[in-house]
């Protein structure tokens, strides 16, 4: 652990020291070669100014654009299907009082196997939403579907007294879930699946356990590598069902 903890900090180091190189080279060409430069390169020494800003002052990621009067949102040159989970009002008790807060669990998928979810917090309702919207796009969850639109193998996944079991199934069969599990599902990607929830309905213990069960996917080629078997064999099985 010692060794691994060295090796991150000279990483870190080596990293730091090279964004510093190319600040210096960016302020040289701009101090001397501003005249010359191109339209192009002065883009792009901006673009790895505000790159570099964004390491070092860990700025949150800016808002995606909502489309007025409709579910998704334009982020990264792709729709997102955006699912309002859960929104209430929460109260801490402090030796002066109470301080109200509001808070927002959203879920967001581009129906191409890409699925993340966010909890924000605000003094009002849009700011919490406004919260949870960026947190969903720092640590999405991307999954590599059968056939782009299903699962490969049996999930399951916990959290507190929360359980989820899915179960892969056949394209002919749909998703047989809940209205809400489906929904989640279908932003995801997944166009066939049966989900059973177990223990505790609480809908931050429900979306945790569901993303510890789809964490845990893995394509053909991965459970073929660690099973020692052919990837052909192995997706003659998985189309038949047997």
């Amino acid at each position: 652990d010692a060794i691994d903890d060295e090796d991150e900090k000279r990483a870190l180091a080596r990293f730091m020291d090279r964004l510093d190189r190319e600040e210096l080279e960016d302020y040289s060409m701009s101090s001397i070669d501003a005249a010359e430069a191109s339209e192009e390169e002065f883009n792009a020494r901006e673009l790895r100014k505000a790159q570099r800003e964004r390491y070092r002052t860990e700025e949150a990621m800016p808002l995606p654009e909502e489309q007025e009067g409709d579910d998704k949102t334009t982020y990264w040159g792709q729709d997102w299907t955006v699912i309002d989970i859960d929104s209430d009002q929460v109260q801490k008790v402090i030796p002066g009082g109470t301080v109200q807060t509001f808070r927002a669990l959203i879920m967001v998928g581009n129906r191409k196997g890409t699925l993340s979810f966010g909890i924000g917090r605000g003094e009002s309702a849009e700011a919490a939403h406004k919260a949870a919207l960026r947190a969903c796009f720092k640590k999405p969850l991307i999954l590599d579907l059968h056939d782009d639109v299903l699962l490969s193998h049996d999930l399951y996944g916990r959290h507190n007294n929360c359980r989820v079991y899915i179960r892969a199934m056949p394209i002919e069969r749909g998703i047989v879930a809940s209205p809400l599990v489906e929904d989640i599902l279908m932003a995801a990607g997944i166009r066939a699946a049966s989900v059973k929830v177990v223990g505790r309905r609480d809908p931050y213990a429900f979306v945790n356990a569901l993303f510890k069960a789809l964490t845990k996917h893995q394509s053909l080629d991965e459970v073929a590598r660690a099973r020692g078997l052919r990837y052909k064999d192995l997706r003659w099985h998985v189309d038949n069902r047997l």
